[in-house]
């Protein structure tokens, strides 16, 4: 717990620099609500003397920071960013960034904002997609992530496994990854004859795995399908999908969540759609 007395989601910590302060501290302010911890907030001003690529390379190598928050406007050092973002990739220290600057009138404000040119907000994109850093439209997006690489190791490959008791909340899951460049792999025929015992006939144990909500009411089938995956070779993630309408029809058992979730290496996140 945080000295306020607030509950934290992980002991780790996210570094956030920005080139607004404005901006900055709403990304504070926003990951505080959910519960995030940090290490440092900067606001990097007019970056007369130094600049967002030498805080980043302070907080890659610092021990207390997990993860780094960027609001970029507009990068001075090119060859020193790139340098940290290298050595964030080796040391295996996710971050994110937000980019503003794509428009025409964002690049007029960012101008007159740090009096620096934003650049192709393409070259952007190519140096972020080859380093590994994770690019968020908003501040929400940036949040979630942070949220995520706080408390989840970091994947070893795109496939994922969905596991829901709803069969459209599952469909919708499986478009929403396959649109960022994850995989949906259908499960092998030894997987999906383990796992059809757990549901009703008229279940789908391919992947989504819809357990249905009428096979969730005994809240067991959701967890040994997790429990199931988290073993599973074929599997690199795990994504639950949940109804959190009820207090008494849940199909979440936090003990059983936490044991796989602090013990099978493999990043597993809950969305609800309720």
């Amino acid at each position: 717990k945080e000295d306020d007395g607030r509950t934290l989601v992980s002991e780790k910590r996210i570094g956030v620099i920005a080139q607004s302060g404005g901006i900055g501290f709403a990304l504070f302010n926003r990951g505080k609500a959910a519960g995030l911890g940090f290490s440092y907030v900067i606001s990097t001003g007019n970056e007369a003397d130094l600049s967002m690529a030498d805080f980043l390379d302070y907080m890659v190598e610092d021990p207390h920071t997990d993860a780094v928050m960027l609001f970029c406007e507009a990068v001075r050092n090119g060859p020193g960013f790139v340098a940290a973002l290298e050595k964030a990739r080796r040391l295996g220290k996710p971050v994110i960034a937000i980019k503003v600057g794509r428009s025409d009138a964002g690049t007029r404000a960012t101008a007159s904002h740090t009096a620096s040119l934003s650049g192709s907000h393409t070259a952007y994109h190519a140096v972020f997609e080859r380093y590994g850093v994770i690019e968020a439209e908003d501040a929400d997006e940036a949040v979630a992530i942070a949220g995520l690489v706080l408390t989840c190791p970091l994947p070893k490959g795109r496939r994922v496994g969905i596991i829901t008791v709803s069969g459209g909340g599952g469909a919708w899951m499986a478009d929403t990854l396959s649109a960022y460049g994850l995989v949906v792999p259908n499960l092998s025929a030894d997987s999906q004859a383990a796992l059809r015992p757990l549901m009703p006939s008229y279940g789908a144990s391919g992947n989504p795995v819809d357990v249905t909500a009428q096979g969730s009411n005994t809240g067991p089938a959701m967890m040994t399908v997790m429990e199931h995956l988290a073993r599973s070779d074929e599997i690199d993630m795990l994504v639950l999908v949940a109804s959190l309408a009820s207090e008494t029809r849940v199909s979440l058992d936090a003990a059983r969540v936490r044991a796989v979730a602090e013990s099978c290496g493999k990043p597993m996140t809950v969305w609800t759609y309720t």
